[in-house]
């Protein structure tokens, strides 16, 4: 998009690296949750 105009490869390759682990981290929370609720 028009916001990433302006940024070095490297600034969005942080973002997206931070995003994803984000993401992931949040996926991982959901699943520990449903496997706390089974114990």
């Amino acid at each position: 998009g028009q916001q990433l105009e302006g940024m070095t490869l490297e600034d969005a390759r942080t973002i997206i690296k931070e995003s994803n682990n984000r993401m992931h981290f949040e996926i991982e929370f959901d699943v520990a949750g449903i496997y706390c609720l089974n114990c």
